[in-house]
């Protein structure tokens, strides 16, 4: 990671270059600039991250592959992750898809903002914020007995009809079959009576 920083901070050397303060951009800043997630709109508070109110400079994806360049992951064997909720979830500003990604650790669910007007896109969501609200809902989910065994005894009796169906339907294409090999047979015996005539 220092080699990287190095390599951005080695062509300023010699340079005047300052920042907004009026110092000299060191190589420690150059890290600081790097891992700022708010280049791409995000503010970070004790640790807890929120949409800013300002405009994003970069977009996330960008700012991703720097941090897999930055600690080296280029070359890595690209990781495929399991977010279990992604398909499932919907934004309920605009009903748009919401997807998933990872960082620093914690996955994050937010809008694709599909339709490009998504008020909520810059809303990010932490996982373990919606396993909570799952867990609830399985908490409010109450089976009868009964229900079940009725549910039970249709399954059972679907999956019979199912192979009643296809024995039937089976036992009338065979039907179907013999009929035109018999037919044929009878074609074929007119045709050789007309012959040896």
């Amino acid at each position: 990671m220092h080699e990287k920083i190095n390599k951005i901070h080695t062509p300023f050397k010699g340079r005047i270059t300052f920042s907004r303060t009026g110092f000299k951009i060191h190589k420690n800043q150059i890290h600081k600039i790097l891992r700022n997630p708010f280049y791409y709109g995000i503010m970070v508070r004790d640790g807890k991250y929120y949409p800013g109110s300002h405009e994003q400079i970069i977009s996330k994806q960008i700012f991703d592959d720097a941090q897999n360049i930055l600690f080296g992951k280029t070359h890595s064997k690209k990781q495929h992750l399991f977010f279990p909720y992604r398909g499932f979830l919907r934004c309920r500003s605009c009903g748009c898809a919401l997807t998933a990604s990872l960082h620093k650790g914690h996955h994050y669910y937010y809008c694709t903002n599909g339709k490009g007007h998504c008020e909520e896109h810059k809303n990010y969501m932490r996982s373990e914020y919606l396993e909570g609200i799952v867990a609830t809902m399985f908490d409010e989910i109450h089976f009868n007995e009964e229900i079940i065994e009725i549910a039970y005894e249709a399954k059972k009796e679907k999956i019979k009809n199912n192979e009643n169906y296809k024995d039937n339907a089976k036992e009338n294409v065979m039907r179907q079959l013999e009929a035109i090999a018999k037919k044929q047979s009878r074609l074929l015996d007119n045709q050789v009576g007309r012959t040896h005539h």
